[in-house]
């Protein structure tokens, strides 16, 4: 009797094992090569990769380069927050800040990342920003124009989209900005 199951176990088995799909390459370090190899009127050409570069079949999904970013809204007024990393010397620092510039630069580059990846941004205020009146005011700046605020920052803020956060912190007198484009 278990010669009987034995042989219908194996008599179900022969079909899977016999079963070959040419369409799917094996798992494996040779999971680029096909099992058949194509005719020679049905060649494909690959694209040879450049030195240095990965190839993948995902490869023709991508874009070249990025989309085109869009125009400014040309907005004369717009809202921002912002996290101010003051260093020792700063303009207008506060008397308790006692890091170095390079610190404050590699703090707020950090609280950048930490912001663009989805950090609460008035949590981020209030555990960094060394500006006591944004720590108030959850980092809001209200309306800004252009003439209200050293260059450098206005041109980050301006530059941003609705929601958008400085990809680095921009550098003025007063230290190093994270400003994040509320409206």
């Amino acid at each position: 009797m278990s010669s009987v199951r034995l042989a219908s176990l194996l008599s179900c088995m022969l079909p899977l094992v016999a079963c070959s799909r040419p369409t799917e390459p094996p798992p494996g370090p040779s999971a680029g090569k096909s099992l058949a190899q194509p005719s020679a009127s049905v060649a494909v050409q690959e694209p040879a990769a450049a030195p240095g570069q990965h190839t993948s079949v995902h490869d023709r999904d991508m874009p070249d380069q990025p989309p085109p970013r869009p125009p400014s809204d040309n907005a004369t007024v717009i809202k921002a927050s912002q996290i101010l990393v003051a260093y020792q010397g700063a303009l207008d620092a506060a008397p308790g800040v006692k890091r170095t510039k390079e610190a404050a630069k590699k703090l707020a580059g950090f609280v950048a990342l930490e912001a663009r990846a989805g950090a609460d941004f008035e949590t981020l205020v209030g555990k960094y920003s060394d500006d006591p009146q944004a720590k108030a005011n959850q980092g809001r700046l209200g309306q800004i124009s252009r003439s209200q605020l050293p260059k450098p920052f206005t041109d980050a803020a301006f530059a941003l989209m609705v929601k958008e956060i400085t990809p680095d912190p921009v550098e003025t007198a007063l230290g190093f900005h994270i400003i994040k484009r509320t409206e």
